[in-house]
């Protein structure tokens, strides 16, 4: 029962402050997915930047996104010169771990996300739980409301 509302807590949360736990937490976490697929590897800083590029297009409604598409995205976005070939990489190893879906349509190459922003959240939260607070959920929205209280994106000691 505790658990149970905790979650809701912490979906609450992050529904809120999505971003920010995004960014407190994604580079640091080996993800398992309730879908039963294990995500083998820590998202990087260019992995979690394609990844938010997507579920922004998906969010406007742009489900079938190429290379190209994401390049140009994050080439406008951000205004760091990154080889076309780099961001392939990165969107096939994404694949490869099965973050991304592929899919050809001709002789091209698409791409979607297989999970949202969300999901990827709440996953992370669980194995930083498991990880860093004994599996105690409770300790980890007590930190979660501490970031969220002082405006910060990390915290030194909690």
């Amino acid at each position: 029962m505790t658990n149970n509302l905790v979650k809701k807590s912490l979906n609450a949360i992050i529904n809120t402050k999505a971003s920010i736990v995004f960014i407190a937490f994604a580079h640091h976490v080996t993800l398992t997915i309730t879908k039963g697929i294990k995500m083998r590897s820590k998202h990087g800083v260019l992995e979690s930047a394609v990844l938010k590029t997507l579920w922004e297009l998906e969010r406007e409604g742009i489900y079938t996104n190429s290379v190209k598409d994401v390049y140009d995205i994050l080439a406008q976005d951000d205004g760091q010169t990154r080889a076309y070939t780099t961001i392939k990489t990165v969107m096939d190893r994404l694949h490869e771990k099965k973050i991304l879906l592929r899919f050809k349509q001709g002789k091209k190459f698409f791409y979607r996300t297989m999970y949202s922003n969300q999901e990827i959240i709440v996953e992370s939260l669980n194995e930083i739980a498991q990880r860093y607070c004994n599996n105690d959920l409770i300790k980890l929205a007590q930190v979660l409301n501490i970031m969220i209280q002082s405006g910060e994106e990390s915290l030194i000691s909690a």
